[in-house]
């Protein structure tokens, strides 16, 4: 049986994706998914091109950047690939580039959506980077490269320590405490050490709380 979805923005037709949708109960269900992960990225993708606030003029050097080219951008959403193109401004006197309209829109400076490095970051508190990436492709048809989630990882931990860091709560107990609950966990972890066998070292790593009650009978944790 063909399935057809149609797309409209703002009431006019937009396009139509299709699809056949047969078989067992499982292949129907992932024929489904794949045919509304096609309508999915065109509608994003059309919404991204189309849909563009207007974005003030950047200055510089204490003066206005010019309009250079528009460029292409491409990122990796759980619907797959979309592209589209924004404009680059340019200082007259230093050549900075800037492309304003990332910054306004949240766009990420890697190649992964939000959504998808959420899904991915996700994935990984709990499972090997290898397992993610397995996961990634067997729940939302998308295929990501193990690098990929390494970076992410890697940029997100440092911002995510000085967070806990600056908001972390430094009223230990004065009084001794009568009875300290800890509890730890740990995870794999891709390192850039490189092995006798050429292939990256991996490590676990642990992350420790500690529990206690006070006199009034209230629960503290670090």
């Amino acid at each position: 049986m063909n399935f057809r979805v149609e797309i409209k923005a703002d009431g006019a037709d937009l396009r139509g994706v299709s699809g056949e949708i047969s078989g067992t109960l499982a292949e129907r269900e992932r024929q489904l998914r794949d045919l509304f992960r096609l309508a999915e990225a065109a509608a994003l993708e059309h919404s991204m091109r189309l849909d563009q606030p207007e974005v003030p003029r950047p200055q510089c050097c204490g003066r206005p950047m010019n309009k250079k080219r528009l460029r292409s951008r491409q990122l990796l959403t759980p619907a797959g690939v979309v592209t589209w193109d924004r404009r680059v401004y340019q200082c007259p006197h230093c050549d900075r580039q800037l492309i304003p309209l990332d910054d306004l829109l949240g766009v990420p400076r890697g190649q992964l959506s939000p959504r998808l490095a959420n899904l991915g970051m996700d994935f990984v508190q709990v499972e090997s980077y290898e397992q993610a990436v397995e996961k990634l492709k067997r729940q939302h048809g998308v295929s990501v490269a193990t690098r990929s989630l390494v970076n992410l990882a890697g940029q997100i931990g440092p911002a995510t320590q000085a967070f806990l860091r600056d908001h972390q709560p430094q009223d230990w107990p004065s009084e001794p405490i009568d009875r300290l609950y800890v509890g730890c966990d740990g995870v794999m972890t891709c390192t850039n050490e490189v092995g006798e066998d050429g292939r990256l070292k991996w490590r676990e790593v642990k992350v420790g709380c500690c529990f206690w009650y006070d006199a009034s009978g209230h629960t503290h944790k670090r």
